[in-house]
C-alpha cells in the first residue's frame, strides 16, 4: 500500500500528532507549531480497500483549529477525548507548573477551556513525572495517569484526584 503524505511543510518547530478530531471514526493528523502556537488540522479522507487510481484517499488540511495555544518547547502535549464526545481533543501539560489546560473539539476547531487541573505532577529535583491518557474508570471520557519513582496517580476527567498503590512500590500522598 503507497504511504500517504500530508501537503505541508514541517520544521523542527512543528510536532505531529493523531487522534480523531471529528469524530468519523477515522484518526486524523494534527501538528502543532510549538513557535507560534498554532494547530493545522489535516481531516483523513482515507478509505481501505482502495484501488490505486483513487486520488480522493489522502490527508485534507482543514485549516488552523486553534492559534496562540501552547507554551513551546517545555510543555506536554497529550490528545485524548476528555469529554466523551467522541472526538479527541488536546490537553497541554506544563511540568515545571504542574498545570494542565485543555482545548475541546467541536469537530470544526479547538475551543480553549482553561486550566483543568493546576498544582499536580509538578516537576521537581526529586520527581520527574511520566504522564499519559486512558479512561481508567470507564465512563468513556480520557483521564490523566501520572507516574513517577514512587508515585503513581490518576487525575478523573470529572474531577476526582486519586492516588493508586502498587504492590511492591512506595506510597505517599496524592499531591
Amino acid at each position: 500500500m503507497p504511504a500517504k503524505s500530508l501537503n505541508t511543510k514541517l520544521t523542527s518547530a512543528h510536532r505531529v500528532f493523531r487522534g480523531d478530531f471529528n469524530g468519523d471514526g477515522k484518526d486524523d493528523v494534527v501538528v502543532w507549531n510549538i513557535v507560534d502556537g498554532s494547530w493545522t488540522v489535516f481531516l483523513s479522507n482515507i478509505t481501505y480497500p482502495s484501488p490505486e487510481t483513487n486520488t480522493s484517499n489522502e490527508f485534507v488540511s482543514a485549516g488552523i483549529w486553534l492559534t496562540n495555544w501552547g507554551g513551546g518547547a517545555a510543555t506536554v502535549p497529550l490528545i485524548a477525548d476528555v469529554n466523551g464526545d467522541g472526538k479527541d481533543d488536546l490537553i497541554l501539560y506544563s511540568p515545571d507548573k504542574g498545570s494542565w489546560r485543555v482545548a475541546l473539539s467541536d469537530g470544526n476547531r479547538f475551543i480553549p477551556q482553561g486550566i483543568w487541573l493546576n498544582n499536580w505532577a509538578k516537576k521537581t529535583l526529586e520527581s520527574n513525572w511520566t504522564v499519559m491518557t486512558g479512561d481508567f474508570d470507564g465512563d468513556g471520557k480520557a483521564d490523566i495517569l501520572a507516574a513517577d519513582a514512587i508515585s503513581v496517580q490518576v487525575a478523573l476527567s470529572g474531577g476526582l484526584l486519586l492516588h493508586l498503590n502498587l504492590p511492591g512500590y512506595p506510597t505517599r500522598k496524592a499531591e
